[in-house]
């Protein structure tokens, strides 16, 4: 075996390992780094609508696309990342409780680690939603 398919048979073997580590700890075989989160609001859907543009314009994210409850968003890029998908959505639980979710995916595909970027993201935005629901 040459030294060139040694360090190819190491390089596939590392990346192997990465895939089954995510697989177990996250469910899923996402290759690229991702954070996703829930709240529930005791709120009306209608809180949650005239704010979550707002709140994406307030977090520095570009909105890309709305579809019935579903945003579109990504973030700027940094010297962390080079950038991060975001998608929002929300559904009604009740008449008076509300489910957000949020989900942040880095945009290039081998990028493994995102240096806590992806939960950043998702803090900063809840916070701003949260600010702007008091108001």
């Amino acid at each position: 075996m040459t030294n060139f398919q040694l360090i190819l048979l190491i390089f596939f073997s590392v990346v192997l390992l990465i895939l089954i580590f995510r697989a177990v700890k996250y469910g899923t075989f996402y290759f690229t780094s991702h954070y996703d989160e829930e709240r529930e609001y005791s709120t009306d859907e209608t809180a949650i609508t005239e704010n979550l543009t707002p709140t994406l314009e307030k977090s520095n994210f570009k909105l890309v696309q709305k579809n019935g409850n579903t945003y579109s968003a990504v973030a700027l890029p940094t010297i962390l990342s080079f950038s991060e998908k975001i998608q929002i959505d929300y559904n009604k639980i009740s008449n008076s409780k509300i489910k957000v979710r949020f989900k942040s995916r880095c945009v290039f595909p081998l990028q493994i680690f995102d240096y806590g970027k992806n939960k950043r993201n998702s803090v900063k935005f809840f916070n701003n939603l949260e600010s702007l629901m008091i108001k």
